[in-house]
């Protein structure tokens, strides 16, 4: 996958790291955006104090990239100063950091132990679960039939 912008808060010594990045004609703007991204993320180690990563904020921050990505593809590539896209995916990532929102793809599950899903979405488990359900209703009693007289 192509590096993505990625919505972060930038502290003070972002920008200054992000500052010596030198923009040349011969550069695209997707090397000035991964030379930025890597410099955002070249954030020192956590305190002892907060040894766990904060998982939230990485999951919104990959689900806000991967929308951002996939706006950027249908709306074309916008200007680096242009505030509405940075509002933008700023509020998406708020969002989805509030919501604590994740993406489970196939190799997550795979981690997990978790079982395969097939092209539609569903586990062999959750599949035989709804027939199991379907063929209760099919073979139960016939619901009673009301007609109303005609008035």
């Amino acid at each position: 996958m192509d590096k993505v912008l990625v919505p972060v808060k930038l502290t003070d010594e972002m920008r200054e790291r992000m500052a010596h990045i030198e923009d040349g004609p011969a550069r695209s703007l997707d090397e000035v955006w991964a030379e930025m991204i890597d410099a955002a993320f070249a954030l020192p180690l956590p305190s002892r104090d907060s040894i766990w990563a904060d998982l939230r904020h990485e999951r919104a921050s990959k689900i806000t990239a991967v929308v951002v990505h996939a706006l950027d593809k249908i709306l074309g590539e916008n200007d680096p100063e242009c505030r509405a896209h940075q509002r933008a995916s700023e509020a998406l990532y708020e969002l989805f950091y509030k919501a604590g929102a994740e993406i489970v793809d196939d190799s997550l599950r795979f981690e997990c132990g978790l079982p395969n899903r097939d092209l539609k979405g569903w586990t062999a488990h959750e599949l035989s679960i709804l027939e199991a359900k379907r063929i209760e209703t099919l073979l139960g009693p016939v619901p009673p039939l009301v007609v109303r007289a005609p008035r």
